[in-house]
């Protein structure tokens, strides 16, 4: 049986594993960027994008879209604390983030929306009015 080698897969793979390495235990490792995650849903009249960002402040984030491409950045600041007894084991990260999404054809750029709530990033991408469906009246003859 063959089965199809996507190279691409294993470095984001490696590059996944090679964060949380660094992210490890009980490290201040400033500056450190780090990857939210991102659900993308369509529905008749618009794309919504939703990227978990718990912890930074609406300030601290950037949406954009130049030419076909839709992207997302920002900071989380580090919460410092001055007793380092007790700590055993952290997986919290600060640093920035990156993410770029390219559009497909039905999106249109006008009109997008962007809120921050409870940790979570919405951005809203109406459709072109093209791509929306249309409901044909039927008549009777």
């Amino acid at each position: 049986m063959l089965t199809l080698w996507r190279p691409f897969n294993e470095l984001d793979r490696i590059h996944r594993q090679f964060d949380n390495l660094f992210r490890g235990a009980g490290s201040d490792f400033e500056g450190a960027s780090y990857t939210p995650a991102v659900e993308i849903n369509e529905d008749e009249d618009k794309v919504i994008v939703r990227a978990d960002l718990p912890g930074v402040k609406q300030e601290d984030v950037e949406v954009k879209v130049e030419g076909n491409v839709l992207y997302l950045s920002g900071k989380r600041e580090s919460v410092k604390e001055e007793k380092s007894e007790g700590r055993y084991y952290s997986e919290r990260c600060s640093g920035s983030f990156f993410r770029s999404f390219r559009l497909g054809p039905k999106v249109s750029p006008e009109g997008i929306q962007a809120k921050l709530k409870d940790g979570v990033l919405t951005v809203e991408l109406p459709k072109k009015e093209e791509a929306r469906p249309k409901q044909i009246p039927v008549t009777a003859i």
